[in-house]
């Protein structure tokens, strides 16, 4: 197997298995296990700032728990002000619910799924067409028949 070949199914395998799920937005922390995503003030920010770097924007990670008015998130990746840094390796932080103007939660989409099982059977449907597996039932026209009187 090629590599371009390769390279195109592990796309097609990570769409698939992400496409299934949808960040929205909740008003009070979910439970401890979620995967959530933090959209972070200012303040937060600058906060985060010796933690994870500088010009933190959105926080996404597990929410590990709740303290008081803090949130605890083991952090697997952040957005910042000029792109995304990956694989933070679940570092554990603490953030004050003031330092955050939205909270989505990780869920499963329906639609998003609905969507991707019908592009995967479409194109398993134009493949079998193409392919020539469409269900006739004669052979093409001049193939001779290969009778015995012929």
């Amino acid at each position: 197997m090629n590599a371009r070949r390769a390279t195109a199914i592990a796309v097609a395998v990570l769409h698939v298995c992400t496409a299934c799920y949808a960040y929205t937005p909740v008003k009070t922390p979910p439970a401890p296990g979620a995967q959530v995503a933090l959209e972070v003030t200012d303040e937060g920010r600058v906060a985060l700032n010796e933690k994870i770097g500088p010009g933190v924007v959105r926080l996404e990670g597990t929410l590990a728990g709740v303290e008081g008015t803090e949130l605890l998130v083991d952090a697997q990746a952040v957005k910042q002000v000029r792109g995304y840094i990956n694989d933070l390796g679940g570092v554990r932080v603490r953030l004050p619910q003031q330092y955050i103007t939205r909270i989505d939660e990780r869920r499963f989409s329906r639609k998003k799924t609905f969507l991707v099982v019908g592009g995967i059977v479409g194109a398993v449907a134009v493949f079998f067409v193409t392919k020539g597996f469409g269900g006739k039932g004669t052979p093409p026209e001049g193939s001779g028949g290969g009778g015995p009187d012929q």
